[in-house]
């Protein structure tokens, strides 16, 4: 049955709508993400794209957090009234932490000017998803493409329209593009009915809020820690080359990850009647499924990303085709502890998840810290290979441990 009828299988899933409508806006969207990012570089140049996506890492590094927990939370109580609950919480929160961390980031070197853009072009980023929560919690799945695409489309054309040389340029027109938010929010009040809503009602939704937000803190800490050591140790020149190479790992992620769901939607039914000998099953075959998915892409990597980053960025550098190579193993180790996190997920265990995310923030926080200063941008690479290496290492022996006790 692997790969061919099982791959049949896997597409008998996602031919519902609802699966169809998702699938296409998020891939639509990543796409059009990656295609910014060459545009970028090849218009702006690499050092402007290195500070666009040195400040969007500080961002995330630190209000990030915010952002996620209280999305996160919208989503899981299912409540679509407390949509303007969320929203004001949203901006409410932010703002605080933004105005309270503004002294650091100055003290950093940043532009003032440049931070006030960054911080709200991810307001109205996150002002989207929020909208697209509110879609789907109102069965409205086949509204999600306009706003996965249109700030990211319009931001494109802006490019080839303006063509900025400088950051704040940029910023700027991505503050313009990215404002297109405020419409999708204009439109979903006008659907949904919102009460009356005081200041106390904002601060629980808060603190209801905060330990989804404290899960999210070390993967948001090693998902941008190497970005940020990156810009202070070699500048934002080698953060463009390093975003480059990471580019190139869109092309088979939304694969991994639709993937992973459905693996997540197969299991549910075994772990409900017990049967966890069809479980093991099940896990094995995933894992071949993403062993044989990734061996293929870092083959290709390796043999033609040496091609590609010149004839898509019109650049030239060795780092970032060897950084490039060595990413596309952690995206095979990442993709085959998502397998396992997604069994822990299906067996109730997500406080195992937490554990292993947060001393997995540990180990790439010292791999960054040993190896940037060192070898730069491969450095970055390596310690990501290795902290995921560590995750799925870390990952198989719980699952075995867990599976064994049942």
């Amino acid at each position: 049955m692997f790969p061919l009828q099982k791959i049949v299988k896997i597409l008998s899933y996602i031919k519902n709508p609802t699966y169809l409508y998702q699938v296409f806006g998020q891939l639509s969207s990543q796409l059009l993400g990656f295609l910014l990012g060459m545009f970028l570089v090849r218009i702006a140049g690499v050092e402007v794209s290195g500070g666009y996506n040195s400040l969007l890492a500080i961002m995330n590094m630190t209000i990030g957090m915010v952002y996620s927990g209280i999305l996160t939370n919208y989503l899981r109580n299912a409540i679509v009234k407390d949509y303007f609950l969320a929203f004001i919480a949203f901006i409410t929160a932010t703002l605080a932490l933004f105005l309270l961390l503004l002294p650091v980031f100055l003290l950093l070197g940043y532009d003032i000017t440049n931070l006030i853009y960054i911080y709200i072009i991810t307001l109205f980023i996150n002002f989207i998803q929020i909208s697209i929560y509110s879609l789907r919690l109102r069965k409205l799945d086949n509204k999600v493409f306009w706003p996965s695409v249109l700030p990211v489309g319009l931001l494109i054309i802006a490019l080839f329209a303006f063509k900025p040389t400088s950051l704040t340029q940029f910023l700027y027109l991505a503050l313009l593009s990215w404002g297109v938010s405020l419409f999708f929010i204009w439109n979903d009040l006008r659907h949904i009915t919102i009460g009356k809503i005081t200041i106390s009602e904002i601060w629980n939704y808060i603190k209801a809020s905060k330990v989804l937000m404290f899960t999210t803190v070390m993967t948001l800490l090693y998902g941008n820690l190497d970005t940020i050591l990156i810009k202070y140790l070699m500048g934002d020149t080698l953060v463009g080359y390093y975003k480059i190479a990471m580019s190139l790992t869109m092309f088979v992620m939304p694969v991994i990850g639709i993937f992973s769901f459905i693996y997540l939607s197969e299991i549910k039914n075994y772990i409900t009647d017990n049967d966890y000998q069809h479980l093991l099953q099940k896990r094995k075959q995933q894992l071949f499924l993403i062993l044989f998915i990734t061996v293929l892409f870092s083959l290709f990597c390796l043999c033609f990303n040496k091609y590609i980053i010149p004839f898509l960025y019109k650049v030239s550098s060795d780092r970032a085709v060897w950084a490039s190579v060595i990413l596309s193993f952690s995206v095979m180790f990442n993709g085959l502890s998502m397998v396992n996190s997604y069994t822990l997920v299906g067996m109730g265990k997500e406080h195992k998840i937490l554990k292993i995310t947060f001393i997995a923030g540990g180990v790439n926080v010292v791999g960054n810290l040993l190896l940037i200063p060192y070898i730069d941008i491969l450095g970055a690479a390596l310690a990501s290979v290795l902290t995921q290496i560590f995750i799925f290492v870390y990952n198989s022996y719980v699952v075995r441990k867990e599976l064994e006790s049942v």
